[in-house]
């Protein structure tokens, strides 16, 4: 029999209570990394990172007939609303958002052209002058698709017209919020029981790396999610297609399962599906053919897998080994040949489903992206937002547990000299794969 608390009138149950403080322990951890912890600050990331966990991992061992669903709900739809008064402390990419943001709204295109050179003629604007010291690759022509360039122009109008850093972000948020709302429909559409939900809607990483660092990965998510369950009904799988178009269109991570779902699906339907697809993706990829044409965005591409480098596991292992033979960093090769063999495992993983049912094609999936995860040179945490949604398609825990280790990459911008700390990771991959192994040896839960 449960203790009643008396607070003047109020008789709350002490589960109940128990519930409301754990929900306010995660609030706590979602404001202090919005509000407090910047990305030089390892150990605030690390600690907000560890009370939202705990507070998320004690959400989700209560009892449902303690804490209701109407309760978890507004609670993560409160983690969102909060971070919306703040400026992304962990990343800078929402600077380059609005530049590119501008170049559509001046009539240019976002695709043609580095910023080092625009800003030669638009120093006297107010709006990119203010803009062009606080991006991280003015060398570069930018990566981001087009569906995500559209998100952009109403939030650099915001920008040009109040020069607030806040409001233009609150632009994006709200159409991330959308993204949201896709992912719960397209859940239900999959049939994914509503407390399962919660694994992606209250994960701090996701509501943390969406919300207060401005990362598309959540309006990718929420197409995607709607993509899979779309093809399950008999009469949407044109808009399913579409919807795949528009996914891959917002980040290009989802392309890795193209040819799964492709193959998977019975051959009256494999037709339908990728003329939609492909159909889409051409009608609002105009803007990156002429930008192809010219070579700019593939010269982009081409420095993601030959330069940049981030916590990348098996990719830092094959660098020592390379160092101590060859005596240089071989990421000029080794990036490349990691993207072959992580493409060449997508489709054989692909080839092996594609007897398999639609409604079984998540592990598959869910292995698909690791193959992907594991041989890119970079890994950023918030890359890991899509894996934490198949793991709620296939209920597989992993993906929570990796959720939260990966932010120990975030110790190689310590003291704001960044520099790569490899304890920190090999202790990542280290749990990773003890977690890992523990999931594959026990019983699915």
């Amino acid at each position: 029999m449960t203790t009643p608390l008396h607070f003047e009138k109020l008789r709350i149950p002490f589960p109940v209570f128990l519930g409301v403080i754990a929900g306010l322990t995660w609030l706590l951890g979602i404001a202090w990394l919005g509000y407090i912890a910047r990305q030089t600050q390892f150990y605030h990331i690390l600690a907000g990172y560890a009370i939202a966990f705990g507070a998320f991992g004690w959400l989700l061992s209560l009892d449902r007939n303690v804490i209701s669903m109407r309760f978890l709900v507004i609670l993560a739809v409160s983690g969102r609303l909060m971070l919306f008064g703040s400026v992304p402390l962990l990343s800078d990419d929402i600077y380059r958002f609005l530049w590119d943001g501008l170049r559509w709204l001046d009539g240019g295109n976002a695709y043609l052209g580095i910023p080092t050179n625009v800003i030669t003629l638009l120093a006297r604007e107010p709006a990119y002058a203010k803009l062009y010291p606080l991006l991280n690759s003015p060398d570069y022509y930018t990566i981001y698709p087009p569906i995500l360039q559209f998100l952009f122009i109403p939030a650099a109008q915001v920008w040009r017209s109040t020069g607030s850093l806040i409001w233009s972000a609150g632009i994006i948020r709200l159409c991330f919020m959308g993204g949201d709302l896709l992912a719960w429909i397209g859940m239900k559409k999959l049939r994914i029981p509503d407390r399962r939900r919660l694994w992606y809607f209250l994960n701090p990483l996701v509501t943390v790396e969406i919300f207060g660092n401005l990362h598309a990965e959540g309006v990718m998510v929420g197409l995607l999610a709607l993509a899979t369950g779309w093809l399950l009904g008999a009469k949407t799988t044109g808009m399913s297609g579409m919807a795949f178009a528009g996914s891959v269109s917002t980040k290009l991570t989802t392309a890795v399962f193209g040819p799964l779902l492709l193959l998977t699906l019975p051959p009256r339907k494999r037709q339908v599906w990728l003329v939609a697809a492909l159909g889409v993706t051409l009608l609002v990829a105009w803007p990156i053919l002429m930008a192809v044409w010219q070579g700019g965005f593939l010269e982009s591409l081409d420095l993601y897998f030959r330069k940049f480098e981030f916590n990348a596991g098996l990719y830092y292992l094959i660098r020592q080994i390379g160092w101590q033979i060859a005596g240089f960093n071989p990421i000029g090769y080794v990036g490349p040949a990691l993207g072959i063999l992580g493409m060449a495992t997508v489709l054989i993983i692909a080839t092996r489903s594609r007897k398999s049912n639609l409604k079984n094609a998540g592990e598959a999936m869910l292995w698909t992206l690791m193959a992907y995860l594991l041989t890119t040179t970079t890994l950023h945490p918030w890359y890991l937002i899509t894996l934490v949604f198949l793991g709620v398609l296939t209920t597989r825990r992993f993906p929570i547990a990796w959720s939260f280790l990966v932010v120990l990459s975030y110790s190689h911008y310590l003291h704001g000299n960044f520099h790569e700390r490899f304890g920190w990771i090999a202790l990542e991959y280290g749990l990773l794969l003890v977690a890992m192994i523990r999931e594959y040896r026990g019983p699915k839960k």
